[in-house]
């Protein structure tokens, strides 16, 4: 099933919350390639805000549209070959 760009915003807004209140570290890349690790700071009907927690973007805080969000997940902190 494939969801359409209003489904996914919808989607991520609820996981966002979930991120918000958890203090939750997050994987975000944007339509422009971006990574971001980072915990989610504010929620807008429009936008996140973002706060990195490592990458080029430690301790930078970002304001993102929900529309230009690619991948917004959980960060996985995973050992290879443990």
């Amino acid at each position: 099933m494939e969801l359409g760009i209003r489904e996914i915003i919808e989607r991520n807004k609820i996981k966002a919350e979930s991120f918000l209140r958890e203090d939750s570290k997050v994987f975000l890349k944007d339509i422009y390639e971006n990574l971001h690790f980072c915990y989610v700071k504010e929620i807008s009907h429009d936008w996140v805000i973002i706060k990195g927690f490592d990458g080029k973007r430690k301790g930078e805080t970002t304001r993102i549209y929900w529309a230009d969000i690619k991948v917004f997940e959980e960060y996985k902190n995973e050992v290879v070959g443990g």
